[in-house]
């Protein structure tokens, strides 16, 4: 399988499994009748293909500890809702910026690549702008944001976070973070 095919199934995959997430988070507890047909509907899948997918995502999520399945339906683990705070996760924009950089430099080996691309993703969503492949800058503070990360992922030493006062090409990143 080539690379872009497989890093677009697991975008796929990482988004129907997110879509799971927030549809039980908002449902509260769904009903195992309700999950075949109706779940389908609102994640936009209509294909039996696709059931199978919903249905081994679903069991993946419950064996990693994030959703319950039990007769009574399918509801969030406290794991869950931990996972959903943390990917729903903002950073709140101070009202006068400190005039600091904050640098992300990771070095992931080739054999954790999923999880260097997912953490790529998660700094992405948050807002960092990226200077090179594994170096990303952010204006704001963001240590525990990080902190939290590296310990979800399990990353330690592969993640350094560090503050600066000064960096080159600073216009082109200000006018991206509109500061």
């Amino acid at each position: 399988m080539s690379l872009e095919k497989e890093l677009s199934q697991e975008i796929r995959m990482t988004a129907l499994r997110k879509a799971i997430l927030s549809t039980v988070q908002v449902a509260g507890v769904i009903t195992i009748a309700v999950m075949a047909p109706n779940v389908l509907s609102l994640v936009g899948k209509i294909q039996k293909r696709k059931n199978e997918r919903l249905h081994s995502a679903v069991t993946r999520l419950a064996q990693k500890g994030l959703l319950h399945v039990g007769h009574d339906g399918i509801r969030l683990t406290e794991k869950g809702e931990r996972y959903m705070q943390k990917e729903t996760l903002v950073i709140p924009r101070p009202r006068r910026w400190d005039k600091k950089w904050r640098l992300v430099i990771f070095d992931i080996p080739e054999k954790r690549r999923a999880l260097r691309q997912l953490l790529r993703h998660k700094l992405i969503s948050i807002g960092f702008v990226r200077l090179q492949d594994s170096v990303w800058v952010y204006p704001f503070d963001c240590e525990e944001l990080l902190t939290l990360l590296k310990t979800d992922y399990r990353l330690g030493k592969e993640v350094l976070y560090i503050i600066a006062n000064k960096i080159e090409r600073v216009s082109e990143i200000r006018k991206q973070f509109g500061i």
